[in-house]
């Protein structure tokens, strides 16, 4: 169920990358611009300090895009592939659309307990129980 989510997530993210061109002839002869490109207009034009966006098959290869710096002023790059950070709320609509998404696919049930999902993570139970403690 992990892996799934986690492949939807993604898809979902990748989704949301896509270009799609208008009727208009004149747009459609212009290239989409680059994945890179898209994250230097996050730190230039939009005024972020750092973007980070790592995209990973499911081969398992990965290719991680950078720019900006991990804090506004400091200079220093943007970490890498190996970071971790926090990405606050951002994640809740992404998780909300792929837990809505599987739902329809009927891969899971909304009104389930969430034990049934992730056994043990409420509670701290692990024997699946529905009746609250």
């Amino acid at each position: 169920m992990t892996k799934l989510l986690a492949t939807a997530v993604a898809g979902s993210l990748a989704a949301g990358c896509l270009v799609f061109a208008p009727a208009n002839p004149a747009y459609a002869a212009t290239a989409a611009p680059s994945p890179q490109s898209r994250l230097d207009v996050l730190t230039t034009a939009d005024g972020m300090a750092g973007a980070l966006s790592q995209v990973r098959s499911p081969g398992g290869a990965s290719v991680t895009r950078r720019s900006g710096t991990a804090q506004r002023g400091s200079g220093k790059p943007m970490i890498g592939p190996e970071g971790r950070f926090r990405i606050a709320s951002g994640s809740k609509p992404i998780i909300a659309a792929t837990v809505l998404r599987l739902a329809d696919q009927k891969k899971i049930d909304l009104v389930a307990p969430v034990e049934r999902y992730l056994p043990g993570v409420l509670r701290g139970t692990s024997d699946g129980a529905d009746n609250p403690r």
